[in-house]
């Protein structure tokens, strides 16, 4: 790949452009943590709820309870 010419832009182009991108980058990878999040919680709770172990008012509640 060293051997291979690379353009790049002026350095006052580059910073507008990472202005304007980095937060998106932030927010897709907060968003991708929360996924995981869910998916842990619903991998979590589906058996038990498919079983009747918990109901969905229960969850409910102990949400309303702890947030």
């Amino acid at each position: 790949m060293a051997r291979y010419k690379l353009v790049l832009p002026p350095e006052r182009i580059a910073q507008s452009f990472s202005k304007l991108i980095v937060p998106m980058i932030e927010r897709i990878c907060g968003l991708n943590l929360e996924t995981r999040t869910l998916a842990a919680t619903r991998d979590a709770l589906l058996p038990k709820l498919l079983s009747g172990e918990v109901r969905v008012g229960e969850v409910n509640r102990a949400k309303s309870t702890t947030g």
